[in-house]
């Protein structure tokens, strides 16, 4: 069968700036991994439909010329982008049109391109028809729905073969393709990520599972049983921490989990353990908080809260240690709040063997090798380091670089500053091997991270 030859009116320029590719997970090149609906006829194709396709693209410049696809030419002369799973919207249904001089009957219908996709006359679309069979579609027209810079384009399209009848057919035209981008189904209308790359795409796909498979394994961990709560792990005394439960309680949807919402115990208001810390910074992803929060806790018997027998406080519930400040801020005299900080004396270390130990994964840069994870507690500091605050009051610093790959992500994620899907990805890869105490403490802040970042 002939490809019908038509002459192309606009030249269109493509432009693609994206993620380089890392590896390229296995999929197939004509099908969508997305289950759609058995169609059993073209007519199935009103308008408005959502149709699941995989686009191929002439890779053009201004000095080219649109042409029709020829599969005789150099493979050079003729270079393509692939886009799997791009969902068009069908504008004028597919349908059949006899010409009585030519005795051909055409295939044809019209379909509006997603944002930020410029298509050019002689395109080439693999899309499910009929009884779910793949079937090739070549574009003859392109009509540009707006005079506006960001606009949209609507494309009409003849049924050029079917696949199985031309096998061939997309075999060669796949040697062509130069640059393979996905279709990001769940981006903003006008989200920069609208297409990504393969390895953008396996990484997105193994931090939703990491999402779902992680926080189970999280909440069977560390909830503890008897009080409803998590309670840190690995030491023989019952230590609660009420500001990282206020921060998962914020975060964490518990739809999709099978457990019940975690207890907030009462630790009556305490003015100074509810003073910001580096969590309220992680909320508002507010820079400017980093030099008014408390950056040191320490954890210290329950004994030292006020109304420590009323019903519902941490130390009626058998909790031995709470968490609280080292340095709370004290220029506004609340009571006896002022008076229990001064008097707070004793405290216990929560790092133990059973809990506790400092990796040494690394994680290669350009410049260097960072290490991925932290020391905790160190010096009082909570969740991140002295060298964190360091690097996030002077990052330009020379001097201050020594800090973990984590605390990098967390720096990038509190200024607003893109995060790499794969460098997120290669973040959580072993979290298995983190110590109990890190997994507790950096787990629920990578959720967020990742939540916030695909």
């Amino acid at each position: 069968m002939a490809i019908v030859k038509l002459q192309p009116d606009v030249n269109l320029l493509i432009k693609t700036t994206l993620p380089e590719a890392i590896t390229e997970p296995n999929k197939s090149i004509f099908t969508s991994l997305v289950p759609e609906t058995r169609i059993t006829s073209l007519l199935k194709y009103v308008e408005g439909f959502p149709w699941s396709i995989n686009y191929y693209g002439q890779i053009l410049n201004t000095n080219n010329t649109l042409e029709n696809y020829d599969p005789s030419t150099p493979n050079l002369t003729q270079p393509y982008y692939n886009v799997i799973d791009l969902i068009l919207q069908v504008s004028s249904p597919i349908a059949s049109s006899y010409s009585q001089e030519t005795g051909i009957t055409t295939v044809s219908g019209a379909a509006i391109a997603p944002y930020n996709i410029i298509p050019s006359v002689g395109d080439i679309f693999v899309a499910k028809v009929d009884t779910t069979e793949d079937a090739i579609f070549t574009v003859i027209s392109v009509n540009r729905k707006t005079h506006r810079k960001d606009t949209i384009y609507e494309i009409a399209y003849n049924l050029y073969s079917y696949v199985s009848a031309n096998p061939n057919f997309i075999t060669t035209l796949q040697t062509r393709v130069q640059d393979t981008y996905y279709f990001n189904k769940d981006t903003n209308f006008f989200n920069r990520d609208i297409l990504i790359k393969p390895s953008v795409k396996e990484a997105i796909d193994r931090l939703n599972n990491f999402i779902h498979t992680s926080q189970e394994y999280y909440f069977n961990t560390f909830i503890q049983r008897t009080t409803g709560s998590l309670m840190i792990p690995g030491v023989s005394d019952m230590i609660y921490d009420p500001i990282l439960i206020n921060f998962i309680l914020s975060t964490v949807e518990y739809d999709n989990l099978n457990i019940k919402k975690l207890s907030l115990f009462n630790y009556s208001n305490n003015s100074f353990i509810d003073q910001p810390s580096i969590f309220n910074v992680l909320l508002t992803r507010n820079k400017s908080l980093i030099n008014t929060i408390n950056k040191k806790y320490k954890f210290v018997s329950s004994v030292y809260l006020n109304n420590k027998t009323r019903f519902g406080t941490p130390y009626f519930a058998n909790i031995d240690y709470i968490l609280f400040p080292v340095e709370p801020d004290t220029k506004i005299k609340i009571g006896n709040l002022e008076r229990l900080s001064e008097e707070i004396t004793d405290s216990i270390d929560v790092r133990t063997t059973n809990n506790y130990s400092l990796s040494n994964l690394t994680i290669p840069t350009l410049d260097t090798n960072l290490n991925l994870l932290h020391s905790l507690f160190e010096d009082n500091y909570y969740i991140v380091s002295k060298n964190f605050y360091d690097f996030i009051n002077d990052p330009n610093n020379p001097n201050n670089t020594s800090i973990s790959f984590i605390e990098f992500l967390i720096y990038k994620f509190i200024n607003n500053e893109a995060i790499n899907k794969e460098d997120l990805a290669i973040a959580i890869e072993k979290s298995e091997q983190w110590s109990l105490l890190h997994q507790f403490y950096l787990l629920p802040i990578m959720y967020m991270i990742i939540k916030n970042s695909i």
